[in-house]
């Protein structure tokens, strides 16, 4: 309990106060509005830190036994560049991204960085990570929020470096409940669930067959495109999808565009899953409160 009262203080700390616009959009993979990791990634392979130059890449908090919460895995920092004193990158909660500034200290055998910004949307007075060298522990030391009188040590919260692999073999085993594109009726909302049967397909590794997804729902077609896009390290904009994905271990929301590393047998797929989910239909069910 102590850990999570910790946690939910320090993403009151980096939260920002307005909601990313356009969750209902439909074809995720297309017309972001917010333009995410569009520069070349620069990762250290190491997931040991020595040096300045292997805390680039991608770190997400690390999800133990004790807070043992997929919701979580919406936590990450990715460091980007060094700059004299300096690591520039971005910080990602739960489908928000800010950009952030950390200065950088060395002290005998540790790492310390220690967040600033300008933005007014960050309520924070002090943030401060370090890193044991030979460690792969990015530990939160201290921090202070604004309506604290005293600073607080060690939250108890860790961050551990994660290298993107494409792997084929990544599937799904839960089903994905969608929302009707926004429309609601004086009595509820509709949704509508993804079906046992996309369980089953891996649109990665084999070329699909007509008699395969003729009888899909428009829902089980929509996912079965973006799990090709998922496998590849897509981040996308509807927080309903990005959560989905976000409960698998294979997932990072590293790209904003992956269509170069298609396969040819996934850009087949998706073109033939994306035609059949013109014409398909979804049975919908109604949500009251």
């Amino acid at each position: 309990m102590r850990k999570m009262f910790y946690l939910f203080l320090i993403i009151s700390i980096l939260s920002c106060k307005n909601a990313i616009k356009n969750e209902n959009s439909e074809k995720l993979y297309a017309n972001n509005e917010v333009k995410l990791f569009t520069e070349p990634i620069r990762m250290s392979e190491s997931l040991i830190v020595n040096s300045k130059e292997d805390l680039l890449g991608f770190w997400e908090f690390d999800d133990n036994k004790e807070i043992n919460h997929s919701y979580l895995r919406g936590i990450f920092i990715f460091f980007k560049k060094n700059e004299e004193n300096k690591v520039i990158g971005e910080l990602y909660l739960y489908g928000r991204v800010e950009p952030v500034v950390f200065d950088l200290k060395e002290k005998e055998d540790k790492l310390y960085l220690d967040f600033l910004s300008d933005s007014d949307k960050i309520d924070y007075e002090k943030l401060q990570f370090e890193i044991k060298k030979g460690s792969s522990n990015l530990k939160v030391s201290s921090y202070k929020m604004s309506f604290q009188e005293k600073e607080s040590k060690d939250g108890g919260l860790n961050f551990k470096k994660r290298i993107f692999s494409y792997n084929i073999n990544s599937v799904i085993d839960k089903r994905f409940r969608r929302e009707d594109d926004g429309k609601t009726k004086s009595y509820g909302k509709r949704y509508t669930v993804s079906s046992d049967q996309v369980l089953k397909i891996n649109p990665s590794k084999f070329l699909l067959k007509n008699s395969e997804v003729e009888n899909l729902s428009k829902t089980d077609l929509y996912i079965l495109q973006n799990l090709i896009y998922a496998k590849h390290g897509m981040a996308f904009q509807n927080k309903r999808l990005q959560g989905y994905f976000l409960t698998y271990n294979w997932y990072l929301p590293l790209y904003e565009n992956v269509d170069k590393e298609l396969t040819d047998i996934e850009k087949k797929n998706i073109d033939i899953l994306s035609r059949y989910e013109q014409n398909a239909v979804d049975y919908y069910k109604v949500f009251t409160r």
